[in-house]
């Protein structure tokens, strides 16, 4: 059905724009190129199509860790040191009989299982954190967009209002999410070389 998109039938007006959003979702694309070098894997493929829907803005949220490894001790490395996180956050704010937190424990759970249990195309989340994720997006022809001091006093306000153990840090052109310090989910904005250079875009988001 991707495939079928294009500019003329998104039928958009001329005081419309295209905002993509692609939170949590390339994880589930493979990173793999089948064949030659110059071939591209589904999840470069999945970026070329949405670049030539001509958005306005594209956004890029996930995970800040890298579970793209062939490797699977490196895999059990890196998933040793991001998902305490999410198991500490857990134990912080909901008691131990929740039904709420026993959902999210099993959700880990499953993630876990996928990261130490399967390989090639059987693995369903390919994570990469998001110096990675930033990298490709430039080479496949998007151009970062930084996020305006106005946004980050916004979102520094939001988390100021929940527990201590929350904060936020700016990395590399990312908004990125911590928990004490250590780095949990990256938010990058970026638009489509051609689109900037057309438009004469400034360099940062309100």
């Amino acid at each position: 059905m991707l495939s079928l998109l294009n500019p003329t039938t998104l039928n958009l007006r001329e005081d419309e724009a295209l905002v993509i959003n692609c939170q949590n979702w390339l994880r589930y694309l493979s990173d793999d190129r089948k064949g030659s070098r110059q071939s591209l894997s589904l999840r470069d493929a999945f970026l070329n199509l949405i670049k030539g829907l001509n958005p306005r803005i594209v956004l890029l949220v996930d995970e800040d860790c890298d579970l793209s490894a062939s490797s699977l001790t490196s895999r059990i490395t890196t998933c040793f040191n991001h998902l305490w996180i999410p198991f500490d956050a857990l134990e912080t704010f909901l008691p131990k009989d929740s039904g709420q937190r026993a959902e999210f424990e099993s959700d880990i759970g499953q993630k876990i299982e996928n990261i130490i249990s399967f390989e090639g195309h059987q693995r369903i989340e390919r994570l990469e954190c998001g110096v990675q994720m930033s990298q490709r997006m430039k080479n496949v022809g998007y151009l970062n967009v930084q996020f305006c001091d106005e946004t980050v006093r916004e979102v520094k306000g939001l988390l100021d209002e929940h527990s201590s153990g929350w904060g936020m840090k700016r990395e590399e052109g990312m908004l990125v999410l911590t928990w004490k310090g250590n780095s949990c989910v990256f938010a990058t904005a970026w638009v489509p070389c051609e689109i900037r250079d057309h438009v004469g875009m400034d360099a940062s988001l309100p």
